[in-house]
Order: C-alpha cells, then sequence, then structure tokens
C-alpha cells in the first residue's frame, strides 16, 4: 500500500492509501537497470491493481506518446504509480571522469563505493575543486592536485592522470581513453541518481492542469536510479487526461515524448489499436525504398530520410 511522498515542503499524496500494481516492483527494478546501461529517462504508468487497463508505446522518433486504455474508469479517485528513471543517456565531463577515477582509487584502498547520496555529491564538489585547481594552473606548475574524500582521506590527482581524463572520448582509438570517457558518463548518471527530483503533470479532460514539482526520489539519502510516485485523477473523470512526467530541469517530455508522455483514455474515445496498426502497414506502403523488418532496414531508412513505422508496441 502507499499514500504518497513528500517533496519541496508540500505533501505529494493521494487522497486514501492503494494497492499498488503487481508489475510495480519489477517496472522500478527494469527501469533502474535501463538507467543505469545508458537509456534514456522514461515513463511507466501503472494503475492500482483491480483497475483493468491496456498500454502501448511507439518507436523512438515517430514523436507519438503512449496510449493507454481504461475502458471502466473507477467512480472513485483513478490511483496509480508513476515510475520514471535518471537519464543514463548522457555525457559526462572531466569532472565526472576525475569522479569515477577517485572512487576507482578509494575502492582499490579497500573502500567500496556505497549508495550514499552526500557522500558522493561531495565526492563530485571536492573533485571539482581539484580539476579546477589543474584548469587554472595554466603554467602547469602543480604536479598534482588533492582530492578531499568524504571519510576525511584524500587522493592526490597526478597531472599526468588529468591530462588523460581531459583526452578521454568515446570515439577515441585508444580503449584506455574510450574507458575513462565510459567511466565519466556512468559518474554523471550517478551524480543524477543522487541527485534528481522530478515532475509530474496531469491535464484534464475539462482543460485543468494538476502539478507536483521537484517530487523527491523515494529515499533522497540515496543513490536512487527509478523512483516511484503516487498520482491520483479526480473521480468520476471520463475523457483523455495527458500524463507527463520527467526529471526537474531536464527538457521535460518533448526531449523524448514516446517515453515519457501517455495520453491515458478513461471510458471515452479509446485509442483504436487496430487503426493505429493500419496506419502502420500504410506508412510502409508509402515507403517502398525501405527494406522494412530487415536487417537493411536502419541503413535505408537513414539513406532516405524516413523515420521508423510508427508500429504500436503493447506495453501493459
Amino acid at each position: 500500500m502507499v499514500s504518497g511522498i513528500r517533496g519541496a515542503g508540500v505533501q505529494r499524496a493521494t487522497t486514501a492509501p492503494f494497492a499498488e500494481h503487481v508489475k510495480v516492483p519489477a517496472t522500478t527494478k527494469a527501469l533502474a537497470e535501463l538507467a543505469m546501461t545508458g537509456g534514456a529517462s522514461s515513463v511507466v504508468f501503472l494503475p492500482e491493481q483491480g483497475v483493468a487497463a491496456q498500454s502501448w508505446s511507439f518507436p523512438y522518433k515517430t514523436g507519438l506518446p503512449k496510449q493507454m486504455n481504461v475502458p471502466q474508469p473507477p467512480r472513485g479517485p483513478l490511483r496509480g504509480t508513476v515510475i520514471v528513471n535518471v537519464s543514463g543517456h548522457t555525457n559526462g565531463g572531466v569532472v565526472d571522469r576525475a569522479c569515477a577515477w577517485a572512487e576507482q582509487a578509494h575502492a582499490a584502498r579497500g573502500v567500496k563505493p556505497g549508495d550514499d547520496a552526500r557522500a558522493f555529491v561531495a565526492l563530485r564538489a571536492a573533485c571539482e575543486r581539484a580539476t579546477d585547481a589543474l584548469l587554472a594552473d595554466r603554467s602547469r606548475t602543480l604536479g598534482s592536485a588533492t582530492i578531499a574524500l568524504p571519510d576525511g582521506k584524500s587522493l592526490d590527482l597526478p597531472r599526468a592522470t588529468f591530462d588523460q581524463l581531459l583526452s578521454a572520448s568515446s570515439k577515441s582509438t585508444d580503449p584506455a581513453l574510450r574507458k575513462l570517457a565510459a567511466d565519466g558518463d556512468r559518474a554523471l548518471r550517478k551524480l543524477y541518481a543522487a541527485t534528481n527530483t522530478y515532475q509530474v503533470t496531469l491535464r484534464l479532460p475539462d482543460g485543468r492542469v494538476v502539478e507536483h514539482k521537484d517530487v523527491p526520489r523515494n529515499q533522497p539519502g540515496r543513490i536512487e536510479w527509478a523512483t516511484r510516485i503516487p498520482v491520483e485523477l479526480p473521480a468520476n473523470l471520463r475523457g483523455e487526461v495527458t500524463l507527463e512526467c520527467y526529471p526537474s530541469g531536464s527538457m521535460k517530455a518533448g526531449g523524448y515524448i514516446e517515453q515519457r508522455q501517455y495520453k491515458l483514455h478513461l471510458g471515452d474515445d479509446l485509442f483504436d489499436v487496430d487503426d493505429a496498426v493500419l496506419a502502420a502497414d500504410a506508412f510502409r506502403a508509402d515507403h517502398r525504398e525501405v527494406r522494412w523488418d530487415t536487417p537493411h532496414e536502419d541503413t535505408d531508412r537513414a539513406e532516405s530520410g524516413v523515420g521508423p513505422a510508427p508500429v504500436p508496441r503493447v506495453e501493459l
């Protein structure tokens, strides 16, 4: 059972506890793993137990939001859980690479990285001070800079190592430099998991907009890759509701509408998946220059400038 969350000094809660959908734990885990491995921030909405629903999503770059049908919405409020993850589709800079290097050097001393969010943020701040010092030293008189660790210990970041961190790139021909870049990317994802808050917006059929701003992670003191947010729609609601969720300060839903926005159809004007399938078939027929559903599809689409076919994929 969940009853709500608290953030920014404001109660963000449903008016009564509810039983979450049985898929909430598994979905939360899957979204966390997606973020850890480089997936963009995505959203899944699961209505509470006992509410029958179906949902579909579309391929990236179709510009189509997810669709959910709730043929028989409850007479009372419709409650459910929004699950959102941090963005793993990101590129770290030299500070993030230094942070990853510091964590690995500290681990070599026998201290494994933990999930304490404040400690990680403090480590990154210390790495930023050290890298700033080396960047500012244009005469290169400094042989190293000290990284003060949260546990009171310290590490010296050698100038030679710092130069490697600056040169690191995912496109480098040097495997060591590619690894440093990848480590920095992971460190930036971890920073998001240590600091993220989220925005939830619900646009109701009558034009009203309900916003939940800067919703905290479930465990603000911990590294958290995916967060569960309880939401509630008013009683006796029918029609289309637009639900959006995204990390605070991000490009909002527009940057990835296919995974950050839902059209919820409550009772009326249900999404017609058969029509969507026919539309996808027609799209393919209009672009016969693409060898659809073959190993050549991506190359053909890139050469002809054709987007993906808007095929609806069953989500729930």
